[in-house]
Formats: C-alpha cells, structure tokens, sequence
C-alpha cells in the first residue's frame, strides 16, 4: 500500500481495544515539508511512539486528488478502523484545529503532481456535508488542560484535507457500528525551501486560509505537537470504549 505504514499496539489484537487509523500528508505546492506527515511517523515509532490502548494502523497519504483518495479506500475496507484521525496542515492554524464539518466541494488546486481535480465536487450524488464524530470538546478540554493551543473550525478549506475528511465522513456514517472520525489541522511554519511545487505549477495555500499574506502560524515544537497528538488519540480512544460499552460487534 503506497504510503500506507502501521504497527499494532501494545502486545497483541484484544477485541475490546479498537482499531486507530491514523493520517497524514506528504508535500504539496507550497509546503516542501508537511508537519503531520513528521507527527504520523512518530507515532507509528515503535521505539519513541507513544503506547496507545488500540491496534494502531497509520498511513502519510499522497497529496494527489486520485492517490490519496484512493489509498484512504483501500485502509477503510482493509483495516475497517474504530477510530480515524487525520492530520493536515493549515496556514491559519494557531495550534491544534479541531475541524467540525467536511464540505462536498473543493477548487480547481493542483496536486502534488501539478494535476487539477475533476469537478467541483467530491461526490457528485453525495450530501452538501458530513460532520465529524470525533470526541471535539473532549478533545480541545484534554489540550487546553495541558497548556496546548486549540480551536475549533467549520471550514476544512477545499484542498485534500477537506475532500480525505468528506470521504471518512462518509466511511463512518455508513458503516452500521460505532465509529469516530474526524479531521485536525495542525500550524504551518514556512521554514523549509519550497521543493515540492513542480516547474510550472503554482503554489498552492495551505488549507483553510484565503492567499492575502496575512496569516500567522503558531509554531509548535515537536515535543509539544507530539504530546498534544497523545491526547488527542487517547481521549478519542477513551470515548469510543465508553460508547462501545460491551458490545464489540465488527464486520
């Protein structure tokens, strides 16, 4: 599975742990480094990840309208994840976003190919949009209790990052069991030479902030994305086994 990557968690497959899928993103136009695709591979460290209670299955998805989508199918009906955590990056973000809403839209961006979606909508019979499932304001108490910047958003952009948050929002509505999935932006720091915009093609804006020159990011450094990662997986983790309950009925 191209950029797809993952280890089980904590000694072996317990039917009452649930199966995490976590992602990130590889470069793009403007960003010759993502930051969640560093934060995924951390946590999929065996050796300086963290111990999560749950069979964890992580994936740095292509920034490509056709690879990406198509490799997020492919982890939903091989891995049919409890728990779905993306990881992107945002402009606009001034630490941890906590993304509400996915919307049927996106606009003519290139990829990391240079290539042009092929519609203005993700789906074309699909719904105006899907909300997240994910633990919100679990999650923004569990961060800002630790001192760790968080938000709340209603706009994913309309990049990869809004369309890979529409397509698990479907995923998860359709699946017929508890599942919790959502979509969180973490801050973008222009500090790497922008390698990744093929000759010829225009850089694009990361997601969720309009190109004026305005934005500001709040860096986070590592030690602190990382952590503040942690809590987001634990406390996602935590609320789907109090809603589970006792009942573990998977296809």
């Amino acid at each position: 599975m191209a950029g797809a990557t993952g280890r089980g968690a904590s000694g072996g497959d317990k039917a009452d742990r649930p199966r995490l899928l976590v992602t990130g993103f590889g470069p793009f136009p403007g960003v010759a480094t993502n930051p969640s695709a560093w934060l995924v591979e951390r946590l999929a460290d065996k050796a300086g990840g963290p111990r999560l209670d749950a069979d964890l299955r992580t994936a740095i998805l292509a920034t490509d309208w056709q690879e990406g989508p198509n490799t997020l199918d492919l982890l939903w009906q091989t891995h049919h994840p409890d728990v779905v955590v993306h990881f992107g990056v945002a402009a606009g973000a001034r630490g941890f976003r906590l993304e509400r809403v996915a919307r049927n839209a996106r606009l003519a961006r290139p990829d990391v190919r240079g290539a042009l979606p092929p519609s203005a909508e993700l789906e074309e019979a699909g719904p105006p949009s899907w909300r997240g499932s994910l633990p919100l304001r679990r999650i923004h108490a569990a961060l800002s209790g630790a001192g760790i910047p968080a938000d709340f958003s209603d706009d994913a952009g309309d990049y990869l990052c809004n369309a890979i948050f529409y397509r698990s929002g479907r995923y998860a509505a359709e699946a017929g069991r508890l599942v919790m999935a959502g979509f969180i932006h973490l801050p973008f720091c222009d500090s790497a030479p922008d390698a990744a915009v093929p000759d010829g093609v225009p850089a694009a804006v990361p997601d969720g902030v309009p190109d004026d020159g305005v934005a500001g990011p709040t860096c986070l450094a590592d030690e602190v994305m990382l952590a503040g990662a942690r809590l987001v997986l634990e406390t996602a983790i935590a609320a789907w086994r109090e809603r589970a309950g006792s009942s573990f009925d998977r296809d």
